[in-house]
């Protein structure tokens, strides 16, 4: 199945001195944001600082601003960063077999098992999006293309999976696995528990919803006069 290629979240290069900027010292740029990525984990995106980044990587302050303009920037590229790794992990989804549930478990294992070692794009992004600014943050703009990325991916994983969905019942399944999959990202993160066992439940009920769709039996119902 194609799937577009993955949103950027930070801005375009716009001169030859950032381009070499971005493409030097990858070391210390790799560096920045593992030391990013865990002090927003535990602080959130208001509590995290460049000076606590730099005192987490040993890094001076004006090699972190030397790589990332704004803190803002530098989370942004931590979600960017992240979700890009899970999508490697993700991608290609299996081929369908004919078997609905099967198909849909196998694809959904590579989720959790990349989950597993890449989920700060979706620690950070929901953090982030319901959390309201009177100016859009870079960050959180990028996490909002990420999930329509997302949707993208989930929209063709329907379509393989049962190809006789109509594109508006298509769209509906992707809206609801994505629903699905941040609330058992949700409970797990607080409570804990076997993701993988939660996933499988879910899925059975996902494919019956898919299947009522497939029936004509998500039209309103028409009230009596």
């Amino acid at each position: 199945m194609a799937i577009s290629p993955p949103p950027s979240i930070l801005p375009s290069p716009s001169s030859a001195r950032e381009i070499q900027r971005r493409s030097n010292g990858i070391a210390s740029r790799e560096q920045i944001l593992d030391a990013t990525s865990q002090l927003a984990g535990e602080l959130g995106y208001d509590g995290t600082s460049i000076s606590l980044v730099s005192e987490r990587s040993g890094l001076p302050a004006s090699s972190i601003y030397w790589h990332f303009k704004s803190k803002d920037l530098l989370i942004a590229a931590v979600i960017e960063r992240s979700f890009i790794r899970f999508r490697e992990k993700l991608l290609p989804l299996p081929k369908p077999t004919g078997n609905a549930l099967n198909d849909l478990q196998k694809s959904f294992a590579k989720i959790t098992e990349a989950w597993s070692s890449d989920a700060d794009f979706l620690r950070l992004g929901t953090m982030l999006v319901l959390d309201r600014r009177p100016e859009e943050l870079t960050a959180r703009a990028g996490y909002v293309a990420i999930r329509k990325h997302t949707h993208e991916i989930f929209c063709q994983l329907w379509k393989s999976v049962m190809p006789s969905l109509t594109p508006a019942s298509v769209k509906k399944m992707a809206t609801l696995t994505m629903s699905t999959c941040d609330g058992l990202f949700v409970a797990q993160e607080v409570e804990g528990g076997d993701l993988a066992k939660l996933m499988d439940t879910a899925l059975v009920g996902l494919l019956a919803s898919a299947k009522a769709l497939q029936a004509g039996k998500d039209a309103p119902v028409k009230k009596k006069k």
